[in-house]
């Protein structure tokens, strides 16, 4: 929807004077301007980004996480505690704790076996979940 447009037709003195919030009287004329903005093009507008959305994968509020189960493990065996992990990557804490869960780490002691095991392997290790 648009917002009338009133116009007022002032002499150059008038205008020279005018202050903010002055009442100039009703205005001399009251115009309705065209939408510049086809729904259409709306629509397709819409249709692109959500096509971006989905490609980035933020569709529905759900995130690609910004830290992988590889990645957080050797924080921990370089010695960072969970907060600075969250802080070196900008993740809040609800985001890794949520990130623990879906890798089936619950208990520290969970974490120091995976943490070894890779030690041992040597490269990777795959979550349990």
């Amino acid at each position: 929807m648009t917002t009338p447009l009133k116009v007022w037709r002032l002499p150059p003195e008038k205008v020279a004077a005018y202050a903010p919030r002055m009442d100039l009287g009703e205005p001399d004329e009251i115009k309705i301007p065209e939408s510049i903005v086809d729904n259409d093009e709306i629509f397709v507008v819409r249709a692109s980004m959500a096509q971006k959305r989905k490609k980035e994968g933020t569709i529905g509020g759900k995130r690609k996480s910004k830290l992988s189960l590889d990645a957080y493990l050797e924080f921990r065996r370089e010695g960072l505690s969970r907060d600075q992990i969250c802080e070196r990557v900008n993740l809040s804490r609800s985001a890794l704790n949520a990130n623990l869960r879906k890798w089936g780490i619950s208990k520290t002691a969970q974490e120091c076996e995976m943490i070894r095991q890779i030690g041992q392997e040597g490269d990777t290790i795959e979550s349990t979940h």
